[in-house]
């Protein structure tokens, strides 16, 4: 199969299998963590039933250089526990949530430099990479663009989308509302230790603002979002703006550095090595040479 500059040879771009590593990863972390927690829970509840004046340090056989920091009352030290569990899936979210507008601001200014005419309403009239390969390769990002789809509320996002695209992914606008909760949960979290921000700048209070509660469920529902939306997205602009421009632009920064008794050859294997599916010599040839003609 040969070379199509609008048309991927693959079914995701390279910044959504990003994405999707970020995600199995994160998935791990947290799934390596509950089979702890629910481990020290059911010790706790054993224990309390046969000693019910047991302490932490007794139970757990805690001891060192530390061991003063932890709560001596085991039933404080279960309620303590049961809020840092929360604490960590709060802090789950936001690492979700971060990779996800980290995915974004990727794949929204890849599309954009692919698809130059976009900003001016001639999709595809201009091929971005002429602009890299005879302007100034260092200046041509449109990450900034991207911030007007990573900041703001998501009503304001989605609006933005629509301008710069045309039209917008249905994963996008179904899930609009959980992820602006999502967003505001993020706030909450980073900006004013998982409570709300508002209430938390009062004057007139002293107590402990009660914390913003997520279950596992809630969690898992809320990962789940995010991956559909990333997919509806990257979908949307792989087909219609993207095309193939991320293996001519790897072509791009890398014709240089290849192997000069076969460049060719040599740029093969290195793309091969990317992707699950391996370019063959007809589509590797017409890639090179579309680039050479550009």
């Amino acid at each position: 199969m040969k070379f199509n500059r609008w048309k991927s040879q693959d079914d995701y771009s390279y910044a959504f299998r990003l994405f999707n590593k970020y995600h199995t990863y994160m998935n791990s972390l947290y799934w390596s963590y509950v089979p702890a927690y629910d481990s020290a829970q059911y010790t706790y509840r054993n224990a309390i039933k046969k000693v019910p004046n047991n302490t932490t340090h007794k139970v757990f056989h805690l001891s060192g250089k530390n061991s003063d920091r932890v709560v001596s009352n085991i039933n404080e030290w279960s309620k303590n526990l049961k809020e840092f569990d929360n604490w960590t899936r709060l802090n789950s979210l936001v690492a979700v949530n971060a990779y996800f507008e980290i995915y974004l601001s990727s794949v929204i200014s890849l599309a954009i430099e692919s698809d130059l005419g976009l900003l001016y309403c001639f999709s595809k009239e201009f091929d971005g990479i002429k602009v890299l390969k005879y302007g100034n390769q260092e200046k041509y990002s449109f990450y900034d663009k991207s911030e007007e789809i990573t900041k703001g509320t998501w009503p304001k996002r989605i609006s933005n989308y629509k301008q710069i695209f045309g039209k917008v992914p249905v994963e996008l606008e179904k899930h609009e509302g959980d992820l602006e909760k999502i967003r505001k949960i993020r706030n909450d979290v980073t900006h004013s230790f998982g409570r709300d921000i508002e209430l938390s700048r009062s004057r007139d209070t002293k107590r402990i603002i009660d914390i913003e509660r997520i279950s596992t469920e809630r969690l898992q529902k809320y990962m789940g979002i995010i991956r559909e939306v990333a997919r509806g997205i990257d979908k949307h602009l792989l087909n219609n703006h993207i095309g193939d421009y991320e293996n001519i632009y790897y072509y791009h920064i890398c014709k240089d550095k290849l192997i000069l008794q076969n460049p060719t050859q040599d740029f093969k294997k290195k793309l091969n090595s990317l992707y699950v599916k391996n370019k063959g010599w007809d589509y590797i040839n017409s890639l090179i040479d579309y680039y050479k003609k550009l």
